[in-house]
């Protein structure tokens, strides 16, 4: 090859020729055509084996242009060429010519990959160009020479349809190349390629995906009520119902009708996008979480492909509150006393899925005359927590204080009512109860505020000292009803600010903020102001822990951090003065008031002198330690005082008093457990950590303190139960104020406080209703933390509202507002949202700022949103007209309108209609109740009373559903917004009803009738329902037309359907009933158009019609044969006996019409009538063949099947079934009948024929198996007529026709007398060879011989030209077998010839004729320019391809049984293939395949395998490969033999056996000349018994009697005697009766199930116990081939298609058997002489039956030359390139097999399994885990070499003296050379090197002398070589080559060696083996498909290599 040239320069390169042979070989060559290459002058020279030779190659180029020529290198073996080629410079790239996307979605973009080669020898410059919906995108812009690049073609349809596009490339080189030299005419050349153009064709089909629910489920994910914060999921499954992709996005719907909630957002689905693949399924998670407590969620999302249909998916939840729940709603402690602690249990149930936080909010930590010890905490799922309640009273009073649990997700405040009465030796309230209390507070909810005072004014108590009110001991409790409070009133409850109007007692401020204190100084005091609103006297005790209350901690230390005193004394409004009170306002004596500080003294001091001192004594008892306490409370220990209000005249009594506290911080030493103290013995430690009085270490400590101050305010005559009239008990009140301060100076922390929920959702709600929601403030860290919650900053955007102030102000509060948080604790923050406007979908969004710390520079924010509602509905997506389908008069009509919500809130509608259009529009239910975006319909109703438009309005009122958690009562009603009118507020909406009355109207009921198959000539009868839909009577007409396509149904139709009635009336809301009589007379397919018309009062047409369709298939039961199997003796293939049965006659028969003649004869009754119209029925001869008698009885199966819609019934009538059976014997005609009935009389009584069964029925579509046996009794030709009917349908005459032979001669026989050969051209070489099939039907063998004198008469008729001639003339025909005579045609002229053939069957001398076969020959010749003359088929079209079903007693079948080769050229090499499967479950097949001769040469057809076994429910695949050299036209069938052995004996019987047949022969008794003697048998088939000859009833006597009258008369009184009968007729056992289902299994009858006595079985047999099942039958299997073998017969282009085998394949096989065995023993063994192998298996037997074991075993024939089974050309070959010397893969499986079969066969074998299946279960010891063993490097087995080349073999370089053994050598020599591994010739440059053989080099291989080969044409001594292709590679081949460092000029050089030592690759020999490569791979995969190892619907899977 020539790369860079230049035109006028010569450039030389040298040839290198090497002898690789082991011979001196002679070389020439010819010089190239072309004279731009020259070459020295062709001397023949000599090449000594392994010497080179040189030879000089010039090129002198006159233009730049590519050349190519080529050199013939000529040897005695053979001839090759090498190629020489001159490239140019040129741009070329290669592209693929076509993309096919496929199925592809819309509106999405797909993409395919494109490589693109720069295949040129410049580099290229691309520019793609490509049209919509086709773009190209390539990485690079040039490409150099040799890269690729991988471009990507994307495909985006817009549309679904078919997109067809081009897509261009335009190359063009980058650089330009300069021609140098001039052309032929001088003148300087520019060599500068052109742009070249690729076009890619683009295809594509768009495709619009879809997407549904899966299991067409709903569209709504319902979640169920969910706690609140629970994060739920559930699932939704897609299905994409599309071949194509779907890419779908999932997206909340924002459209006009929709609202989506406020963040945070409840739902969420992931993932939100994603791919379906094509009819897969996807699943979508959607979740929901929300804290918004009793809030209904309803979020639409929506499911969006770019090119599909949108998928609307509802989501729908209910937020529940949590289910917490106290033990007790009050607790108790009844009457104490004072000084003592006493405590009681309180379980906090939490009944939900989740943790439920808890706060006893208006409760301190460890303060107060009640505390718990679990004020706060978290109450575990479904479980319970303890918490105890402490009661620590020091004063003699009654005690109540009502504590509120707030629960974070809770629907309201759990309320806790804590009450006692405490009580000393000297004073004692009265006793304080729970009714007292809900008493009090149903009166308040009525609207009383308090008691009336009593009548008569209390006593002094003093006058009652002696005298004491009588007390029971047991009070008397009433039952007082407890009004339920909603949650709304709870909540305002306990957020009510402690300074509102609407409370009894207040105090104001409710909180109190000292900030920034010292802990050495009093901070700056604050005014607390208490007001009493009451009518009565109050008196007010601050809670001071040691005075009022036991202190909390158990060392009685507890500190207060906070110091009040009575700024001034309470006025008095009566006596206008202060200070001038009277003892009686010391309620605890006046040495108690003298105790206190100087401070307050001159108050104290002042009051009056009658002070009661004997509570001196128990004040004692309790002193005030206030240095300890650090309370500079210096009024007393309590702050007593009274409060009376004063009375003015413009103003209800009122009094109150001023309080100054102040805030001293303590630091007092840390307690880090604190115990505290229950009564006075038992005592607990606590969990956590508890700072008593919040104190700290030191001073120096930054830290903040707060405290609840308590102050209890009772009325003044509570304190002693005298003056307490109990049925008027007014409770206490417990006031508290929060106070708090701080240490920290001016150092602000960080804020750390955590927040459960920055932003807040309110549930949405109405103006004037409130919705509440819980966040947890938790302190994470090691300090106390204050907070404070400032008010909302509103976040409106320019919304003004109403204009009212009230209005403008954000309408959420929080309560508390302050607090201090100990470490790791948390409190509950409750917040408000109370809306008075109404903004709908546009919320409220407010802001609290959280201030931690005093930090106010760093807040914490707190973000809330809620929308106020008014209610709206949308009435059919905003449509104003309901407009109602036309309806008849007096008939309802009903549609579905839609209603939605499109508020959030729950709404009630009411519909309204005008009075005056209710009777024609109205609701089935107007009212009802919508959920929160909730849809639903209502069923509106339209009914016109005339012929008209109607219209009416519709009328909806909307309100909203009250809630009854937002129901007040009571004095907090009043902070509820007046209530407004609920008709103003409620809107109304308008829609308007539109109808359309029409007149009245009929249906039909069914709409149409199908009567389905219906039979002809029978009556069915039907009804049709008339329906009058209107209120009033219609009259109708009815009227019927046949609208039907079938000429001969239109002729009968009017006739056929008959109508109850034409006209009539039908009731208004009534139906009446039309009767239709259809009795069709024939067969076809009958429609008709049945119409009901209205009439009106005219009595003419009025209003619409209304179209019935009657249909009905009328059809005869017919039935057609399916399928025809026979058993017989002789060789019967089905073809002939589906002709000699006239099979596609009598299908044909029943296709057809029934015939009047038919019908009579199956309704006569009368013998005669029967008789005579039996003669007219059509008659059909059912040829049963040919066979000897006294041979097996010949048995037809036939398949009937019902091919017909209807059920059949078929019987077979005989001639005695159309007789009378037992007549008198006057009526006894028997001596009338003629010779004809008196046989088929003796034929029906002897038996000779059997038909099983005689009677059946079929069902549509079924089948059903029919026993026809023929039994070979006698001698001679027997006819029994059979009358086969389908009743109801077409009956039959069926002449049942056999002949049975005598036993010792032969029969010989034709298919028929006249034998149509295939028609031939004129003007062909040689004719074509055509097989004819000659049968010997005899028991006996037939020789015989052609008469050739007719056929060479005819010749000679023929201008002496052989038009005729037949091989072989002459033969031996064994007994009941058949061969082919081969006749060759070739005609003269274009006429029919017609030739006699004569075939004589020989005496027993060879010599004389016996008798003779006389048929004629036909055969046309034609033209090739004319028509082909049609002949008829030897096969009949009509038979079945494979077995319609299978075969009573048969188990072997075959996938098809006709193989049709169609039209080959001659040495064409085609196979065709089928499948042999044996079905039964206890035998083992044997099959041996027969071509019973039908090629002349046997390997013109080979069969692989040939023979074999198969195991039972196995199958093997059998190859029929064909190839002839001759032209043939074959149609014949091929033997299956088969051979059944049980499994239990199999192993004893020998794997190899004979392929003579074993079954015996039948014995036969010597013959008479005049008299025949048979043999005769009575029970058994070989029990004889001795009649004499004088009562035996031959043949000749028989026909003897025949002849007269008397003597007939004779046989019919005495031929059914058993004596008679037995001389001819064995008596025969039971006949088994075969009952075949519809699937073709026939049933064994009793006596042949096991363990019983079957079929020839004698009672010892019996006895002996249960045989082995009856073994299926051995007849053969019979395949039809057909081939037409001629070149004129196929097209010139269509050659291509074959591999056609080179002439000296053909001529080598010519030489005979024995030049074929040299050839393979020389491709084997060159040291091996022919015919060694036969004596190879006769010296060693053994190893011939270990091959045929083998071969046996793998389903292929026998291996062995010379056996039954030649092996197949493709193994010859493989066997022919192993290496000589070397161990093969075929010898050591052998060995391996061998080895096994000899360990298998010994009978310590069995012994061995069965300890193996009883020994125990072994034990197995684990050892450490360490690694395993290093194992050797695995070599990668080298890639073959071999490659069988067939050059071809000229015929100059043989000598013609040459003889046929150097003919013979030097094909040898050429056909074991072996080609260049993967060399890259000039011919198939564009193969690229397989992966695998870069991985690993090619192995050696043998030459033809065994010795082994130099690898890539090298010598071992060879240095230069071996040094090329790399340090690892030796000459024999043994290991890998490692990657030449050279690159590709290695691999070049290597190439062009490779080319000069073996030369260009041979097409025909690379063609064959390519075949022969793909035949097996196709064989093998199509075992895997039929055995279910490989599903051909799915692709292989890829072969993922590994790159190096």
């Amino acid at each position: 090859m020539w790369h860079d040239w230049t035109p006028g320069i010569e450039s030389v390169q040298e040839l290198v020729l090497q002898n690789v042979a082991l011979v001196t070989q002679k070389v020439k060559f010819k010089l190239p055509s072309t004279k731009e290459f020259d070459m020295p002058y062709p001397e023949p020279f000599k090449l000594a084996p392994g010497m080179k030779k040189s030879i000089p190659i010039s090129f002198r180029p006159s233009k730049y242009e590519p050349h190519v020529d080529r050199v013939q290198i000529i040897t005695k073996g053979g001839s090759f060429f090498i190629t020489v080629k001159a490239f140019v410079k040129d741009v070329a790239l290669t592209v693929p010519h076509f993309l096919d996307f496929g199925l592809c979605p819309t509106m999405e973009r797909s993409e395919q990959h494109m490589d693109v080669f720069n295949t040129g020898t410049l580099r290229a410059t691309m520019k793609w160009h490509a049209r919509p919906p086709f773009t190209v995108r390539c990485p690079v812009d040039a490409l150099e020479v040799g890269q690729s690049v991988r471009c990507i073609v994307e495909y985006e349809p817009q549309t679904a349809s078919v997109f067809d596009g081009l897509i261009a490339c335009e190359a063009s080189s980058s650089s330009h190349v300069a021609s140098v030299g001039t052309d032929e005419f001088g003148d300087s050349k520019d060599n500068t390629p052109e742009s070249k153009q690729y076009c890619v064709q683009c295809t594509g089909v768009g495709k619009m995906p879809h997407l549904v629910v899966a299991g067409g489920g709903s569209h709504d994910v319902k979640f169920g009520s969910v706690s609140p914060g629970n994060r739920t999921p559930q699932t939704l499954e897609l299905l994409n119902t599309t071949p194509v992709r779907a890419a779908f996005r999932a997206r909340a719907l924002h459209d006009s009708g929709e609202v989506s909630p406020l963040h945070p957002l409840p739902f969420s689905v992931s993932p939100d996008s994603g791919v379906v693949e094509p009819n897969c399924t996807f699943t979508l998670t959607f979740h929901f979480q929300s804290h918004t407590v009793k809030e209904h969620a309803c979020q639409r999302f929506q499911i969006t492909t770019p090119g599909g249909m949108p998928l609307v998916v509802t989501c729908k939840a209910f937020c529940q509150p949590m289910d917490v729940r106290l033990s007790t709603r009050s607790i108790n402690f009844g009457e104490m006393a004072c000084g003592k602690v006493y405590s009681k249990t309180l379980q906090l149930h939490n009944d939900c899925d989740r943790p439920a936080p808890y706060h006893f909010i208006n409760l301190d930590h460890l303060r107060g005359v009640f505390w718990l010890d679990r004020h706060m905490g978290v109450i575990p799922p479904h479980s319970y927590l303890v918490a105890t309640v402490f009661f620590g009273p020091l004063a003699p009073i009654n005690y109540l204080k009502q504590v509120s649990c707030v629960v974070k997700g809770g629907l309201a405040p759990l309320t806790l009512t804590l009450l006692g009465s405490s009580h000393t030796q000297k004073d004692r309230p009265a006793r304080l109860d729970q009714h007292h209390i809900d008493i009090f507070r149903n009166m308040q909810l009525s609207g009383v505020q308090e008691h009336q005072p009593p009548v008569h004014g209390p006593q002094d108590p003093r006058e009652d000292e002696d005298t004491l009110a009588h007390e029971t001991l047991d009070p008397y409790i009433p039952e007082v009803h407890v009004k339920p409070t909603s949650a709304t009133q709870t909540f305002l409850e306990l957020m009510l600010p402690s300074d509102s109007k609407l409370r009894d007692i207040t105090i104001s401020p409710g909180n109190l903020d000292f900030g920034q204190s010292s802990a050495l100084t009093m901070s700056e005091k604050q005014m607390v102001t208490i007001t009493n609103r009451t009518s009565q006297k109050v008196t007010v005790m601050w809670m001071i822990s040691g005075e009022t209350r036991v202190p909390c901690t158990e060392k009685g230390d507890e500190k207060a951090l906070f110091s009040a005193r009575l700024s001034a004394p309470p006025r008095s409004p009566e006596r206008g003065e202060t200070g001038n009170r009277s003892d009686e306002t010391a309620p605890f004596g006046k040495k108690w008031a003298e105790k206190k500080s100087p401070l307050f003294r001159s108050w104290t001091l002042s009051l009056r002198k009658e002070i009661d001192l004997r509570n001196e004594g128990v004040l004692r008892q309790t002193p005030c330690p206030w240095d300890a306490l650090g309370v500079v409370l210096k009024v007393g220990p309590g702050m007593i005082s009274s409060l009376r209000g004063w009375k003015t005249p413009r103003a209800r009594p009122r009094g109150q008093a001023e309080f100054e506290v102040a805030f001293r911080p303590q630091s007092p030493a840390p307690s880090p457990k604190m115990k505290s103290r229950v009564g006075t013995e038992k005592t607990f430690e606590r969990e956590e950590t508890e700072f008593c009085n919040s104190g700290f270490e030191a001073q120096d400590e930054h830290f903040c303190l707060g405290e609840m101050l308590e102050a209890l305010v009772f009325q003044k005559m509570n304190r002693t139960f005298r003056l307490v009239d109990l049925e008027r008990f007014t409770p206490p009140w417990m006031l508290s104020v929060r106070g708090m301060g701080h240490t920290m100076g001016s150092t602000r922390n960080d804020p750390q406080v955590d927040i459960s929920e920055s932003h807040i959702r309110f549930r949405p709600c109405h103006p004037g209703e409130r919705t509440y929601q819980v966040v947890m403030l938790t302190n994470p860290g090691d300090m106390t933390l204050a907070y404070q919650i400032l008010p909302p900053t509103d976040e409106r955007d320019g919304d003004v509202g109403t204009g009212n102030l009230k209005d403008l102000q954000a309408p959420f509060r929080a309560w508390p507002t302050q607090g201090i948080i100990l470490p790791h604790q948390f409190h509950l923050i409750v917040l408000e949202f109370a809306p008075t406007v109404a903004k709908n979908e546009r919320p409220y969004v407010a802001t609290f700022e959280v201030v931690v710390d005093y930090n106010e520079s760093q807040p914490k924010t707190i973000r809330v949103t809620g929308r106020a509602w008014k209610p709206q509905l949308s009435f059919c997506r905003g449509q104003p007209t309901v407009t109602f389908p036309p309806t008849c008069s007096g008939i309802a009509s009903s549609m579905l309108c839609t209603i939605k919500n499109v508020s959030e809130i729950p709404i009630a509608y009411e519909c309204r209609i005008p009075t005056r259009f209710r009777s024609t529009f109205w609701f089935a239910s107007a009212t009802g109740q919508l959920a929160p975006s909730e849809s639903a319909t209502l069923a509106s109703h339209f009914c016109p009373s005339s012929e008209r438009v109607f219209s009416a309005p519709m009328y909806c009122a909307a309100h909203v559903v009250e809630d009854q958690d937002n129901f007040v009562e009571g004095p907090l009603r009043a902070l509820l917004p007046p209530a407004t009118n609920a008709a103003d507020e409620a809107p109304s909406y308008a829609l308007q009803l539109v109808g359309h009355g029409k007149g009245p109207a009929l249906s039909l009921e069914p709409e149409g009738l199908d009567l389905g198959a219906v039979k002809a000539c029978e009556e069915v009868k039907n009804q049709v329902v008339i329906l009058n839909h209107s209120n009033l009577a219609v009259h109708y007409l009815v009227e019927a037309k046949f609208v039907g396509t079938d000429k001969k149904a239109a002729s009968v139709a009017e006739n056929a359907l008959k109508l109850g009635s034409t006209f009539g009336q039908v009731q208004g809301r009534c139906t009446q009933t039309l009767q239709l009589d259809f009795y069709p007379p024939c067969r076809g397919e009958f429609v008709y158009q049945v119409t009901v018309t209205p009439k009106g009062e005219t009595g003419g047409p009025s209003g619409r019609s209304i179209d019935f369709t009657f249909r009905a298939d009328v059809q005869y039961p017919r039935i057609q044969i399916a399928d025809l199997r026979t058993e017989c003796a002789t060789l019967q293939p089905q073809s002939m006996m589906w002709t000699q049965f006239q099979v596609d006659g009598i299908n044909e028969l029943y296709r057809g019409e029934v015939e009047q003649l038919e019908r009579d004869f199956q309704a006569a009754i009368g013998i005669d009538d029967k008789k005579e119209l039996v003669r007219q029925l059509k008659p059909f001869q059912l040829l049963f063949g040919t066979a000897a008698a006294g041979s097996g009885p010949t048995v037809i199966y036939l398949v009937l099947s019902n091919p017909s819609r209807l059920g059949i019934r078929f019987s077979f009538q005989t001639p005695k079934n159309l007789n009378l059976e037992g007549a008198p014997y006057w009526c006894d005609e028997k001596a009338l009948v003629d010779d004809r009935e008196a046989h088929f009389s003796w034929v029906e009584e002897h038996g000779i024929y059997d038909i099983q069964p005689r009677s059946g029925e079929i069902a549509p579509g079924d089948f059903l198996h029919v026993k026809m046996t023929y039994h070979h009794h006698s001698i001679g030709t027997h006819i029994l007529p059979v009358v086969f009917n389908v009743h109801d349908g077409r009956s039959v005459l069926l002449y049942l026709k056999a002949h049975s032979v005598a036993p010792n001669v032969g029969c010989l026989s034709v298919r028929s007398s006249v034998i149509v050969l295939q028609p031939v051209p004129l003007g062909v070489e040689r004719g074509v060879v055509q097989p004819v099939e000659l049968t010997n039907s005899g028991a006996v063998e037939a020789p015989w011989r052609v008469d050739l004198q007719s056929i060479s008469e005819y010749n000679m008729k023929n201008y002496d030209f052989e038009v005729l001639s037949v091989t072989p003339t002459e033969g031996v025909l064994e007994p009941q077998s058949s061969t082919f005579l081969h006749f060759t045609f070739t005609p003269l002229e274009a006429k029919r010839y017609c030739c006699p053939v004569r075939i004589e069957m020989l005496r027993a001398d060879g010599r004389h004729a016996a008798e003779e076969l006389c048929f004629e020959l036909q055969a046309d010749g034609y033209l090739l320019k004319d028509e082909k003359p049609k002949v008829e088929m030897n096969f009949p079209a009509m038979l079945p391809l494979q077995t319609y079903a299978p075969v009573p007693g048969c188990g072997a079948a075959l996938s098809i049984e006709i193989l049709d080769f169609q039209k080959i050229p001659v040495r064409a090499r085609t196979s065709q293939m089928l499948v042999l499967v044996n079905y039964t479950s206890e035998f083992v097949l044997s099959f041996r395949w027969d071509a019973r001769q039908l090629f002349r040469s046997e390997h013109e057809l080979e069969i692989e395998p040939s023979s074999g076994e198969l195991s039972p429910g196995s199958h093997c695949i059998v190859t029929f490969r064909l190839s002839c050299d001759e032209p043939v036209d074959v149609s014949g069938e091929i033997a299956c033999l088969l051979h059944w052995t049980h499994l239990s004996a199999y192993g004893q019987i020998s794997i190899q056996e004979d392929s003579e047949d074993r079954d015996p022969r039948p014995e036969f008794l010597a013959y008479h000349a005049d008299h025949v003697h048979e043999m005769s048998r009575k029970e058994g088939p070989t029990d004889q018994v001795h009649i004499s000859v004088a009562n035996r009833l031959t043949v000749s006597r028989f026909r003897h009697l025949m002849s007269t009258a008397a003597g007939q008369k004779f046989l019919n009184e005495n031929l059914h005697r058993t004596s008679v009968l037995s001389s001819h007729i064995p008596s025969m056992s039971p006949r088994r009766a075969m009952q075949a289902s519809t699937m073709g299994r026939a049933l064994q009858s009793k006596e042949e199930l096991p363990g019983t006595v079957s079929k020839g079985m004698s009672l010892d047999q019996a006895a002996m116990g249960p045989q082995q099942p009856t073994p299926p039958t051995s007849f053969p299997l019979y395949v039809r081939l057909r081939a037409q073998v001629a070149d004129w017969e196929v097209l010139k282009e269509e050659r291509e298609n074959f591999i056609i085998e080179s002439p000296a394949r053909f001529l080598a096989a010519r030489h005979g058997e024995a030049a074929q065995e040299e050839l393979q023993a020389d491709a084997t063994n060159p040291g091996q002489i022919p015919g060694l192998a036969n004596r190879f298996t006769e010296e060693d037997p053994e190893h011939a039956e270990m091959l045929q074991s083998r071969h046996a075993v793998r389903g292929v024939g026998a291996a062995l030359p010379g056996s039954a089974a030649q092996p197949s050309s493709s193994t010859a070959t493989r066997r022919a390139h192993e290496p000589a010397g070397e161990v093969g893969p075929d010898l050591m499986s052998g060995v391996l097999e061998h080895m096994l079969r000899e360990v298998i066969s010994e009978h310590e074998f069995g012994a061995i399994l069965d300890k193996m299946l009883s020994q125990d279960t072994p034990c197995f010891s684990q050892y450490e885990d360490s690694k395993p063993p290093a194992l050797p490097q695995i070599v990668r087995p080298a890639a073959p070499r071999e490659h069988e080349e067939q050059p071809q073999i000229p015929s100059d370089d043989l000598d013609d003296d040459a003889d046929e053994e150097d003919f013979l050598a030097a094909v040898a020599a050429s056909s074991s050379r072996i080609a260049a591994p993967w060399a890259r010739s000039d011919l198939l440059m564009d193969f690229e090197v397989p992966l695998l053989c870069r991985e690993a080099p090619a192995a050696p291989s043998s030459s033809s002398s065994g010795a082994p080969a130099a690898t890539l044409g090298g010598d071992r001594t060879r240095p230069g070589l071996n040094e090329s292709l790399g340090a690892g590679l030796t000459l024999d081949g043994n290991l890998s080559v490692p990657p030449s460092p050279e690159g590709d000029a290695g691999m070049e050089r290597s190439w062009e060696e490779a080319l000069a030592l073996y030369g260009e690759a041979d097409l025909d020999a690379f063609r064959d083996s390519a075949g022969e490569v793909l035949d097996r791979l196709l064989l093998d995969m199509m075992d895997d498909v039929v055995a279910g190892r490989l599903n051909w619907m799915r692709p292989l899977p890829r072969l993922n290599r590994r790159a190096r």
